[in-house]
């Protein structure tokens, strides 16, 4: 799904390089050729298909971590909500870090380990208050525990597994679903970033795709790779197990390959996306981008 505004940038691989041979680098004149990946196209990072990517990419890692799971350590993950009192009530993301982290070292200092664990912000549909939803993942604390050590709100929590009704993939898709809330398939609103997503996560959540797949990904040797996960869909390949996948020469030459062949020129095959809305005529798409683009503008400035 490509970025609907994206960035040109210098490639942070030459910004070490001394000013003078920078000037070689991009400058034409005088016979000197640029190189050709010298400026890079980036993704915004901010419009919905990216929050989209974003979040699907949560969404693998997430599918892959709680699958590998045995039955045992199925029955110690649940899927929480944590709501915040109006005493303790802030919109500063790093005041919400803080409050985690706190309950996560009370956590530890009663049962001598915290919780592996994914959290991602939502608004309420009625009081537009920020609180948490996510996953304790193979925890040995009681969930009654929970409560006491959440102190600043409500605590609600159920096993993954306690609703025959909402499968793992549904609960994992409703949760990370919470970036682009209210947003699908609109192409008129721009998500300000009083609701961009906050998310804390637990360190190498997802690992355990690698290693069984390492040999399908570096036979394919493409720098964006794509994978199905274990519901069956095809997702692109995030980025943090991509570079686990390659090491770091690989991803060096995977990246000069892509870059040397890159093209503005080229128009990609249909359909394009923007959101849920799905295109097949690229020129009223590359028209909606222009809006969106335009609308950027006035909250952004740039």
């Amino acid at each position: 799904m490509a970025c609907l505004i994206g960035r040109r940038v210098v490639n942070p691989h030459y910004k070490k390089i001394a000013p003078y041979s920078h000037y070689k680098l991009y400058n034409d004149r005088d016979g000197i050729n640029p190189k050709p990946d010298y400026y890079i196209n980036v993704d915004c990072g901010r419009c919905i298909n990216c929050f989209r990517k974003y979040m699907s990419a949560w969404r693998f890692r997430l599918i892959h971590e709680l699958t590998s799971l045995s039955k045992a350590e199925r029955q110690k993950t649940y899927f929480v909500t944590l709501t915040i009192e109006n005493k303790f009530y802030t919109e500063k993301k790093s005041n919400l870090k803080i409050m985690v982290r706190r309950f996560l070292e009370r956590v530890r200092k009663k049962y001598g380990k915290s919780v592996r664990h994914f959290l991602v912000t939502e608004r309420g549909d009625t009081t537009n208050r920020l609180h948490f939803h996510g996953f304790f993942i193979n925890t040995d604390v009681p969930p009654n525990d929970f409560y006491n050590l959440w102190y600043y709100g409500f605590v609600k929590i159920a096993g993954v597994d306690a609703d025959p009704n909402r499968p793992l993939s549904q609960r994992i898709s409703y949760c990370t679903s919470y970036a682009t809330k209210g947003k699908k398939g609109v192409i008129s609103n721009v998500i300000p970033p009083e609701n961009w997503p906050l998310v804390l996560v637990s360190a190498g959540l997802g690992k355990q795709y690698v290693e069984p797949n390492r040999h399908i990904h570096t036979n394919q040797s493409v720098l964006f790779p794509l994978a199905f996960d274990v519901t069956g869909k095809v997702r692109s390949l995030p980025r943090y197990l991509r570079q686990k996948v390659f090491d770091e020469q690989q991803l060096k030459s995977l990246k000069d390959d892509y870059f040397a062949n890159q093209s503005e020129d080229v128009i990609p095959d249909p359909p394009y996306f923007i959101g849920n809305k799905q295109y097949d005529d690229y020129t009223v798409y590359l028209r909606d981008c222009e809006l969106i683009k335009l609308e950027y503008q006035t909250i952004y400035g740039k």
